[in-house]
């Protein structure tokens, strides 16, 4: 959670954003998605795409919430949930990629062959 913060913190410098947003949001996005993928398995091409769409979805709702309550101007309601479904739809297209691309850094980085096969199957903790 930690990481998801200072990330947040370092986005929220780098684009001029309200200071705390970003890292309100990830820190929260960190808690929410690391607590639902550890009571589910996410092993297939569908639990992949269902899980990324769901964290997509949070963090899109997350940050609506948040910038309502900071009172940062959005758009058109319509705009921001036309938004949240795109990114939606693009983090479930592109997030069995990215969970393949890191249970390969996992695997290159296990000690043993066990560790290696486990985590290239995506069962390392």
């Amino acid at each position: 959670v930690g990481g998801s913060v200072v990330i947040g913190y370092l986005v929220d410098v780098i684009s001029g954003s309200p200071p705390g947003l970003a890292a309100l949001v990830l820190g929260l996005t960190c808690l929410i998605t690391r607590g639902a993928q550890q009571r589910i398995l996410v092993r297939g091409a569908a639990m992949t795409i269902g899980f990324s769409a769901f964290v997509a979805l949070v963090a899109g709702v997350i940050v609506l919430i948040v910038r309502l309550i900071a009172g940062v101007p959005i758009a058109a309601f319509t705009f921001e949930l036309r938004h949240i479904a795109l990114v939606t739809f693009a983090t479930a297209l592109i997030g069995p990629l990215v969970w393949r691309v890191f249970r390969r850094i996992d695997a290159a980085f296990a000690r043993t062959h066990r560790e290696r096969d486990a985590a290239l199957e995506g069962l390392a903790p």
